[in-house]
């Protein structure tokens, strides 16, 4: 089954609801829409960017209000023409979807065809039925003004729903590409997560990232292992730290967030990061400021912790890299108060024995994760591994 995100703004959400009801008659389509599909107490853009990456094709539906918008829903576009990249260069991903006679909000929009829904609604709906069915885009193409086409607007053939290898033809070129395998007809429901051993001090990292996979399916964890930069290796206080401005892009583009939903970057060091003009350091978790999909996670001290509360190293990373996904995919932030849960800022890191201790979040975070199901069980599952 194809997926189809659908992207819109908010000023257009009664037309957007409208092409959705539209198109979802179409068999063996599905259609991503946020008025739908976002669960309840999710954040929208771990869940938008998954959507994005598990979907065949990307429709962004534009008018003049909301490109004239500043805002306008540039972050999924932006991460729609990321995923785009992974493809064959000639490939359809993207599709652009004008309500009115409106200019592209970006130039890399400007190459691609794209589909009216004007001045003829229903010819327009029909156009896309055609390209979500048979996987070619047949319609209109920009002119300029001489007349011409501009380059890359003839392409006319592509994905086939057989999954066979198709002729692509762009400029009079002919060109064999395999289509990328949909993911949207897996039945399973999980995000997809890295565990990145930075020192490789972890040498069960592996068996952490199979047994979390055994007890729970929203989450799926895949390890890997590699160096710390040198330049993010810094010393403050005596204390060896890890400073998470001085990483590289090269270190994000390595880990491959692309590729996963988030990563989980874990370290011997304690994390320094910056605020201002000012370095907060000795911290044990934190996301990336330049990427909120990588987290860090600090395990120093923590077999000591571990043993204090009667379990393994494993079960204390177990720990720590739970509260961080419950950090960053719901509505619900570390607190205060020391309650022996996994969401306790611990401002003394031995403040965590009595929650590794406990292995179960504390009564208010229970009621607040027990509005986001299937999420709910998968973190109480994960705390409870191991024990």
């Amino acid at each position: 089954m194809k997926q189809i995100f659908l992207s819109y703004a908010r000023s257009d959400g009664a037309r957007a609801k409208r092409l959705y009801d539209d198109l979802r008659r179409i068999k063996a389509v599905r259609i991503w829409f946020d008025r739908v599909d976002l669960l309840p107490g999710v954040r929208w853009k771990p869940a938008i960017r998954k959507a994005i990456r598990e979907s065949d094709y990307f429709l962004a539906v534009l008018s003049k209000q909301a490109v004239s918008n500043r805002g306008f829903r540039h972050s999924e576009l932006r991460d729609a023409l990321d995923v785009a990249r992974e493809f064959p260069e000639n490939w359809i991903f993207v599709v652009p979807t004008r309500l009115d006679d409106c200019p592209m909000p970006f130039q890399e929009l400007e190459e691609l065809s794209f589909a009216d829904l004007f001045p003829e609604w229903d010819e327009g709906v029909a156009m896309l039925r055609r390209t979500l069915e048979t996987g070619a885009l047949v319609g209109r193409t920009r002119t300029l003004a001489d007349g011409s086409s501009p380059a890359g607007s003839e392409m006319i053939s592509l994905r086939e729903p057989t999954g066979a290898a198709v002729k692509i033809k762009i400029g009079g070129l002919a060109d064999k590409r395999k289509p990328r395998r949909s993911v949207a007809a897996e039945e399973s429901f999980h995000y997809r997560v890295g565990l990145a051993d930075l020192e490789e001090g972890i040498p069960t990292i592996g068996r952490i990232a199979r047994g979390l996979n055994s007890v729970q399916s929203a989450f799926r964890f895949s390890p890997q292992r590699l160096a710390a930069p040198h330049q993010a290796l810094k010393t403050i206080d005596r204390n060896p730290q890890l400073y998470i401005p001085k990483l590289p892009k090269s270190f994000f583009e390595q880990i491959g967030p692309l590729e996963m939903d988030c990563v989980v970057c874990l370290t011997h060091r304690l994390l320094a990061f910056e605020e201002g003009n000012s370095v907060l350091y000795n911290y044990l978790s934190g996301p990336s400021p330049s990427d909120p999909r990588v987290l860090f996670v600090s395990y120093t001290d923590l077999n000591a912790h571990a043993r204090a509360a009667g379990v393994t190293l494993d079960v204390a990373i177990a720990y720590r890299i739970t509260a961080q996904l419950v950090d960053y995919f719901l509505d619900l932030g570390y607190h205060e108060e020391t309650r022996a849960c996994p969401m306790d800022f611990d401002e003394d890191h031995s403040d965590m024995v009595g929650g590794l201790r406990a292995g179960r979040f504390c009564r208010f975070c229970s009621c607040t994760l027990n509005k986001s199901r299937p999420f709910a069980d998968a973190f109480k599952a994960m705390i409870a591994w191991g024990r």
